[in-house]
């Protein structure tokens, strides 16, 4: 049985380039992300839940030097990001796991990727 999470991965699997594409160079996605990177303490930690390949929120965050773990349920998505972001770890997200205990973190972000998670994500972000 294809539960609704394996059903979202599978989805961003299939259309990882296309997705990259079109969303690498979003102007509201680097509005939020230019107001992440100054509530940071320099060297901050974040985890990014959903991060899909990396760009442009993992990508930005690592040149500044902050530590960044990203979780993503799309094989795909994290292949990407692993390529493009090297100063960065990336985690393929299994379903049973939630996100907690992963990094010790100063902000947790979800850029777009909140109501795939299915609640997972946002427990992870209040730990």
């Amino acid at each position: 049985m294809t539960t609704p999470r394996r059903l979202v991965a599978t989805g961003y699997d299939r259309i990882a380039d296309a997705y990259l594409d079109r969303f690498e160079h979003s102007s509201v996605r680097k509005k939020w992300l230019r107001r992440l990177i100054e509530s940071l303490p320099s060297s901050g930690r974040v985890l990014d839940l959903g991060c899909g390949a990396g760009v442009p929120v993992a990508r930005e965050l690592a040149a500044l030097g902050h530590c960044v773990v990203g979780v993503d349920g799309s094989e795909e998505q994290i292949a990407r990001a692993r390529s493009k972001v090297p100063k960065a770890t990336f985690i393929h997200a299994v379903r049973h796991q939630s996100g907690r205990g992963l990094i010790r973190r100063d902000r947790c972000v979800l850029f777009y990727y909140a109501c795939a998670l299915c609640g997972a994500g946002i427990s992870a972000c209040k730990d």
